[in-house]
């Protein structure tokens, strides 16, 4: 598979991905780990990343570690700045990069009725709403930049594992190993 958006849960940067300068450089880094890298992925602004098994979006696996299935886009969304009973001020600066931790997609279908269930619940600190992906709201302080670097693809893969030889950490269980070309 290839791993086009954020991953959660890869190491990056640190000792030998460090040293990975190109996305050819950490696929094969990853491939010389082993069973002690699974998903790899790299982009200029984070360079190389390494680390367990990933479940792709609502993919269903014992690894708590996913990626988002789609390239970073940019999202719509403010931050509360001020509210009285239903009625919200905003702070203007749009959240373009994507907060994550805001929980699942609500129902509202559009930026306006998106903002506006924010506004109604008194525990919403913002909303982000994207055509493709829908309304989130809550509170974050883990939103990505916005730039043409932040805004690229990722390069990155994952090696084939069975769902069943991955445990609760996103590593393989004894007895597992990745899959190679042959098996």
């Amino acid at each position: 598979d290839s791993l086009v958006g954020t991953c959660f849960g890869l190491s990056c940067g640190h000792g030998a991905a460090s040293r990975a300068k190109s996305p050819k450089a950490c696929s094969k880094l990853c491939c010389d780990m082993g069973d002690k890298c699974i998903t790899w992925q790299y982009r200029e602004d984070i360079g190389c990343c390494v680390g367990p098994a990933v479940r792709l979006g609502f993919e269903g696996s014992a690894s708590p570690h996913w990626c988002e299935p789609t390239p970073p886009s940019p999202w719509l969304g403010l931050r509360v700045k001020d509210r009285r009973g239903s009625e919200c001020t905003w702070k203007g600066e749009q959240l373009r990069g994507q907060c994550f931790g805001l929980g699942p997609k609500r129902p509202p279908e559009t930026q306006e009725a998106c903002a506006r269930a924010c506004c109604e619940d008194e525990k919403c600190e913002l909303y982000q709403f994207r055509p493709d992906k829908g309304c989130f709201f809550g509170k974050s302080n883990q939103c990505e930049r916005f730039g043409a670097v932040e805004m690229s693809p990722y390069a990155g893969r994952r090696k084939p594992v069975a769902k069943e030889g991955v445990n609760h950490q996103g590593w393989l269980r004894k007895g597992y190993h990745v899959q190679g070309p042959n098996e």
